[in-house]
């Protein structure tokens, strides 16, 4: 099955990636790359606002940033963790 996957940057968007068909919210910051980590606090209230409703998904972002992303991941995996 082939789902479509719809990159957001803050949760004010949730409901145009949902009216357009995303099965899978992803969550980043673009001013960080490609890749770019999203705050804790965006990516905590994406998945509350979305909670069991779609899928979610966030980048660990580039590594020049890794003490930062190895503080994060854990936060934040628990968080989505609670939620879905």
């Amino acid at each position: 099955m082939v789902k479509l996957l719809v990159s957001i940057k803050e949760p004010g968007e949730i409901l145009d990636a949902v009216d357009g068909g995303a099965d899978i919210i992803d969550v980043k910051n673009t001013e960080r790359g490609s890749l770019g980590l999203p705050s804790l606090g965006v990516a905590r209230e994406v998945a509350l606002k979305i909670g069991k409703l779609k899928e979610k998904s966030a980048p660990l972002g580039d590594v020049d940033h890794y003490d930062e992303y190895l503080a994060y991941t854990p936060t934040c995996l628990a968080s989505w963790i609670m939620i879905m």
